[in-house]
């Protein structure tokens, strides 16, 4: 369950990076 979560964490992370690109 937690690598679920670790995963969703690093997809937002990559979101929020493209986004300030």
């Amino acid at each position: 369950m937690w690598s679920l979560v670790f995963v969703n964490l690093k997809g937002n992370v990559c979101s929020l990076q493209r986004k300030d690109e």
